[in-house]
């Protein structure tokens, strides 16, 4: 048998074959695609720090220079661990002024765990 005809005999075999593979490399491409792209949120970092000092303005003379020096550190570290968390978990975290639309803004979220871990700490 020369190649003309097995190729003729087993026409229809060989179509669906290279139909299966092309099927199968389009969805893997698809799956790849969508497990891959970014999730890109925005966050108020100078929102976020403005609070912090405010709130520790109102302390005033009730905290030493210590204290202070110990309460950013505290906020710092928390602030660096939850923008952390979120880039661990595949999310790129930019500043809101850098995203025209379609963000989701995790200002309150990131505020709210930075309060839960200077509690814990």
């Amino acid at each position: 048998m020369n190649i003309k005809e097995f190729i003729k005999k087993y026409t229809l075999m060989i179509v669906s074959f290279l139909v299966f593979i092309i099927t199968i490399n389009v969805i893997t491409t698809l799956v790849v695609i969508h497990y891959q792209k970014p999730k890109i949120v925005t966050f108020d970092i100078k929102q976020t720090t403005d609070d912090f000092v405010q709130q520790t303005a109102v302390l005033g003379p009730k905290i030493n220079k210590q204290q202070l020096e110990l309460m950013t550190k505290k906020f710092n570290a928390s602030l660096d661990k939850t923008i952390n968390q979120y880039s661990s978990e595949g999310y790129v975290v930019m500043v809101g002024p850098a995203v025209i639309a379609g963000a989701k803004n995790i200002t309150p979220e990131v505020k709210m765990k930075i309060a839960q871990n200077m509690k814990a700490k």
